[in-house]
């Protein structure tokens, strides 16, 4: 599904028609009619009050542009049950809550008991208001999970660039291959490192940023353009130095 029918299913599912989503957020039954027809999309205003009145996220609004098995957001399965879990009494949520936690501890003696591995973490550098690549990796530790043992190296987010798909602090996972048009990875252009999604055809490439007042980036012919790695999602779990 895209971004039109994410939109219409949330609506749906919170029992709004088109008129009362568009009172909501101060736009036109028709407005909301083009976005959930692909013909038109919210601006990032109108994106942040559609985001917090149906009670979602960009990652789950975007999810079918970005790829869910590269980023680790929340699937439907965790909406579904997000869901379900809003219309149960005190007593249920209160069993759910119990559940969850002797489960989590479980989770976390299993933790305990992983092998680490050594990966090497891109350190970025802002220089002249580029964010470029520093010149030598800090080598860290972190659990041999499924998805850690992906990864060949990892980058720190170091600015609010990036949101809301990533935060200032935030370990992402780099596996170096190609990266597909519609997919995510880390670019170097004329020396500024950026992670993005790339847009590629025959007659034209550009990245474009998560952060929706961020211009795209459009590569020229003359341009120093580097693919450094597919991003396939976030650190799972924490490091040690």
């Amino acid at each position: 599904m895209g971004f039109g029918e994410r939109l219409r299913e949330l609506r749906t599912n919170k029992r709004l028609s088109q008129i009362e989503l568009a009172r909501m957020i101060h736009v036109s039954n028709t407005a909301i009619a083009n976005y959930e027809n692909g013909l038109n999309y919210p601006k990032p205003v109108v994106l942040v009050d559609i985001m917090n009145k149906l009670g979602c996220d960009a990652n789950y609004l975007f999810q079918d542009y970005i790829g869910t098995s590269n980023i680790r957001g929340t699937s439907e399965e965790e909406f579904d049950i997000i869901s379900k879990y809003r219309r149960l009494n005190s007593h249920g949520k209160e069993v759910v809550r119990v559940v969850t936690e002797l489960e989590y501890r479980r989770a976390l003696e299993g933790v305990m008991t992983q092998e680490l591995r050594k990966i090497k973490m891109v350190l970025p550098t802002i220089l002249n208001g580029i964010c470029a690549v520093a010149e030598t990796p800090k080598t860290i530790q972190i659990y041999s999970t499924v998805l850690n043992q992906e990864a060949d190296f990892c980058v720190k987010i170091i600015s609010s660039r990036n949101k809301p798909m990533y935060n200032a602090g935030d370990i992402v996972l780099i596996k170096k291959s190609t990266v597909k048009h519609n997919e995510i990875g880390l670019f170097e252009v004329n020396g500024s490192m950026c992670i993005c999604m790339l847009y590629r055809t025959k007659k034209e490439t550009k990245l474009i940023p998560f952060n929706v007042c961020s211009p795209h980036i459009y590569v020229r012919p003359d341009d120093t353009f580097k693919i450094l790695g597919k991003v396939i999602g976030k650190l799972d779990g924490n490091y040690i130095e």
